[in-house]
Parts: C-alpha cells; structure tokens; sequence
C-alpha cells in the first residue's frame, strides 16, 4: 500500500485508494508509460534539496524567523518542480476576508474569473527532538493580542517571507480556520482546491470535502524513502497529483476531478454489491436458523406466522450489522475500538482472522458442522457489548476494549438467536458474501 500519502476521512473511496491507485492515476492522466520517465525527473532531483533542507532546519539553530524563510525557500523549489511559478507570489497583496482582515495565500490560480487553486504556506512540521511539531489543527500566524517577538506565534516571524500592513490583522489566526473561511466564500470567491505546504508535508483540500473531515496528506520523506526502495513510479504519481498541469491546467479538464469521479461510481458499485451480500447472509443466517431450531433444538414453530419471520429476520439483520461494525472498525485502527495491532487479538479474536480461515477449504464433517466460527464470533461480540479490561489504564500488558454502549450488541434485544448456533460452513459462506463487497 502506498504509505506517503495518507487518504483522510476517505478523500477517495477506501477501495478505489488501493494497490491499483497508482496505475489507475497512471492511466487517467494520458500520459504513455515511456513518459513517466520524464515526470519523475522532475521530481528526483527534489530528493537532495530537500535533505538539506532538512539538516538546516534541525541542525541550524535558526530562529523560528529563519526555519520559516528556509521552508519557503525550500517550498519555492517544490513549486518549481511541480510547474509553478514558484518566485511570483501573491504576498504582496493578501487576500481580505473583510476591510481590515486578510489571509496570506502564497499563490492564486485562477480558471477564468473564478480562483480554482490557492497555495497556503505553514511553519515546518519536521519533528526536532522529542516534541512533535503542531500540526494543521494546531498552527497559527500570531496570538491574538500578544505582541510580544519571543512568543511561539508571532506575525514578526514570517517577516523575511511577506510583510503586512500594521494596519490589517491576520484573521482567524489558527490556519484551519482559514481554510474553514475561504471553504464557506462565496462560489464565485472560493476555490476549488487548497494546497497547504508545510515543509516535509503537503496537504490537498477539496473545500467541498473540507468540512467532512476529507483531505489528503504527503509525507516527502516518506516518497524519497519509497522511491529509494525500487518504486520510482510514486514520483511520477506526485506529480501527477499536485503537479499545476494537473490540478490547476488550462484546460477545462482536471485530473484530480477525473479521479474523484472514478472514485465516487467505484464507491457506488460497492454499495450495490454490499447490498447484494447483506441480502444474501441475510437469508443465509435466517435458513440456518430455522434449521437450527426445528433440528437441534426441536422447537416447534409456524413459519407462516409473520411476526415470528420478522422477529428472525431482525435478528439475522442485527448480526450482520455487528459483522459490518466489526470489519470497519477493525480496517480503522486510527479509531482506537478494537486492538488490532495486538498479536493475541489478531490470532485469537478478530474477524480479520476468521475472514484468513474463510478462504479454507472444510473437508471433513466436523469442520463444515463444527463451531468454532460461531464461538469466536460471540466471543468478540460479549467483549465488544461488556468491555476488556477497559479501566486497568495500561497496568496489564494485555490489550484492552472499550465496551460499545450499543443495542447493536446487546444479545436480549435479539428475539429468537439467542440459543441458536450457526455451523462453520454457514458462517464461511456470510463472511465470504461480506467481504468480497
């Protein structure tokens, strides 16, 4: 998976951001395969400044005055290699939200009369010593009211980069509020697309995406790191994604669009198939369960009767629901719901591994007829309704669960299942439905 670019709040659909992005970028941009040679020469020779780049800002004992003048520097070359202009800057005339209050934007690109791409610049987010760097949630221009030059945030320091006038305040302060505030201009004011260069990282925003939680992150390092290792198509790819023939062209088509199009019908197409295998276990459970009561339990009961259907149908439902939770939970380890990164519940508790087991071959009858798919998934579901050792506050190696305070996994609001159990066979063929979706 391509680890240099992190794709937040599903900026593309999490099965169209897979191991094929690369060549499906590749493939929409309409370049042939001998031109991507040429595209990752533009980005290759980056790798040398941006490392002393880099030993400058950590080893440099520079003022924050000075780190912030070395990244712009830095950011100029980026720029450069990306097609922009990256001497000519907007600085000189900031963008004003009212009279007296203004956004520094680096960069303006316009399609027609409308702005289609703004370029912000933040403080550098290279990690010195222990203490990680504020981040884009955190960052500001200037403390409000504050004037002293010594302070972490000072308009003072951004000096050798753009001066503003005493006249005009830098407001909101915190940088992702101005992204929130050019998100919600006017349409004939806001962009489309915000870069935000922050030394080793930039960010793309769609401002339609914004306010979702959806964005894009490129770690450089982690590029030069991936493509050192034999995978010089993720230059290519860098390009390709925030390149300005690319993102802000003359023509009317945007690469980025294309994708984000692709990505939408490719999330549409899941949801067709996800409703098809919901479906499919649906009627898989219910059947078993019907069977499992007349045969094993020898209930008696009127299948005709529409209340009892129902009752058997929601209940089916409600499990597969739990499976739904349990599979998005588990692929969101950022969430911190289910330890998937501890060994002990990778082997012994986690769908993941049941889902490795779906794709095994049951043979003899005690394998098709057996249990253990059924008792390991109840076993999850008591952790997640119960909890695991959620209070111990890391005194026990062990991991831990928080319990989820959900009727979702709550076994008495479930109205025929409870003594009902399901044969291996049964579950393999549910979570294959589930999991090819």
């Amino acid at each position: 998976m391509i680890k240099f670019i992190e794709n937040i709040g599903d900026f593309f659909s999490s099965n169209y951001f897979d191991e094929d992005f690369v060549k499906k970028v590749h493939d929409k941009s309409g370049y042939s395969s001998d031109d991507y040679k040429e595209l990752q020469k533009r980005i290759s020779p980056l790798k040398d400044k941006y490392f002393r780049y880099k030993q400058s800002i950590i080893e440099g004992r520079l003022r924050t005055k000075d780190k912030i003048f070395e990244t712009h520097q830095f950011h100029t070359q980026l720029l450069n290699s990306l097609g922009y202009e990256g001497e000519r800057n907007n600085y000189n005339t900031p963008f004003h939200l009212s009279e007296n209050e203004v956004i520094p934007i680096r960069h303006i690109l316009y399609k027609g009369d409308k702005p289609h791409l703004m370029i912000m610049e933040i403080q550098p987010l290279i990690k010195e010593g222990d203490e990680e760097p504020d981040g884009l949630f955190e960052q500001r221009y200037n403390e409000e009211g504050d004037t002293t030059s010594e302070q972490r945030y000072h308009r003072s320091q951004w000096s050798r980069v753009f001066e503003i006038s005493k006249d005009l305040k830098i407001s909101p302060a915190i940088i992702n509020k101005c992204i929130s505030e050019l998100s919600l201009l006017d349409q004939s004011e806001r962009p489309h697309y915000i870069m935000v260069l922050g030394g080793n990282i930039v960010y793309l925003i769609e401002v339609e995406k914004w306010f979702r939680g959806s964005y894009l992150s490129f770690d450089i390092e982690e590029l030069f790191f991936e493509s050192t290792l034999g995978k010089r198509q993720y230059y290519s790819l860098f390009y390709l994604l925030l390149s300005k023939e690319m993102l802000s062209p003359d023509s009317e088509l945007v690469l980025m669009d294309q994708l984000d199009e692709d990505s939408h019908k490719s999330a549409y197409e899941v949801t067709k198939d996800l409703k098809e295998g919901i479906i499919n276990a649906v009627e898989l459970l219910a059947n078993e369960s019907l069977y499992f009561q007349k045969d094993v339990l020898l209930q008696e009961f009127d299948e005709s009767d529409d209340t009892f259907e129902q009752e058997v149908k929601d209940d089916c439902l409600n499990i597969i629901y739990r499976l739904l939770f349990v599979f998005y939970a588990e692929s969101r380890s950022d969430l911190d719901i289910l330890p998937i990164s501890d060994q002990v519940y990778q082997r012994g508790y986690s769908l993941e591994m049941l889902r490795d087991l779906e794709q095994t071959q049951l043979i003899t009858d005690h394998s098709r007829n057996g249990y253990f798919f059924h008792e390991s998934l109840s076993k999850l579901f008591e952790l997640m309704s119960s909890g695991y050792r959620e209070d111990e506050n890391g005194r026990n190696k062990s991991f831990k669960i928080r319990h989820i305070d959900s009727p979702l996994f709550d076994n008495k609001k479930l109205n025929q299942r409870v003594e009902v159990k399901v044969r291996n066979f049964v579950w393999q063929d549910d979570i294959y439905q589930l999991s090819l979706s």
